[in-house]
């Protein structure tokens, strides 16, 4: 299957994380029960720092020329020079590795 036009990032990203997020996301609920908000405040803001962090350096890479995005496969909607996508990207895998920390964390550090 292959995805064609200007969403085609943007369907790729949602369809390869989407579902690994969603099984996460429940698995955290379902582990911490009664704590979730509590890990969800201890996963969130590293996840958001890491995709910031992430985004600002790839907005140098983009504006230097050492890579470029499609104009036929993104939005066109830009954060500096970073396809709001690829921003997306950074911040997804951010919280997937995050939710996976959480989730491999050993019984006994849960206290």
């Amino acid at each position: 299957m292959t995805l064609e036009g200007k969403a085609a990032y943007l369907w790729y990203l949602l369809g390869c994380a989407g579902p690994v997020l969603l099984l996460q996301a429940v698995g955290v609920w379902a582990r911490y029960r009664g704590r979730t908000g509590e890990v969800l405040r201890a996963v969130l803001p590293p996840a958001l720092a890491v995709g910031a962090w992430l985004s600002f350096w790839d907005h140098f890479a983009i504006a230097s020329g050492v890579w470029r995005f499609s104009a036929e496969k993104t939005l066109g909607v830009t954060v500096g020079a970073v396809p709001v996508e690829e921003v997306l990207f950074f911040f997804l895998t951010s919280l997937l590795v995050a939710f996976g920390l959480a989730l491999l964390q050993p019984m006994e550090a849960r206290a």
